[in-house]
């Protein structure tokens, strides 16, 4: 896939050649996962997405710790926030509050586990 969708379809890049046309739009790359159980109890799934994922481009510091407190306040009240987290850990997951973690948080937290 080359992360360029044309009429809302991603298009296949085979050649692995640039793709050149109007209206070409390069977007993150379209990731499919299976859903596991505790994703249906999740929280998140009818919060405010926007606030756990940061904005394409920069964000201000003062802005990104607000994002990430509204975030992590939804997932304090989470009953899944544990197989979130070890979910988020297992994956690599580098982008986004997952089990009431930052990403440099579960840095710290994958150290000292």
């Amino acid at each position: 896939m080359c992360g360029v969708f044309r009429n809302g379809e991603p298009c296949v890049n085979s050649s692995r050649r640039a793709l050149i046309g109007a209206g070409a739009v390069p977007t993150v790359a379209l990731v499919v996962t299976k859903h596991t159980h505790w994703q249906f109890g999740a929280a998140c799934r009818d919060a405010a997405r926007v606030d756990f994922y940061p904005p394409f481009g920069r964000e201000r510091k003062r802005d990104r710790l607000q994002r990430e407190q509204r975030a992590k306040a939804v997932c304090a009240t989470c009953p899944v926030t544990t197989p979130c987290l070890e979910a988020a850990v297992l994956r690599d997951e580098r982008y986004g509050v997952w089990g009431g973690l930052t990403f440099d948080e579960r840095i710290t937290f994958k150290k000292t586990a």
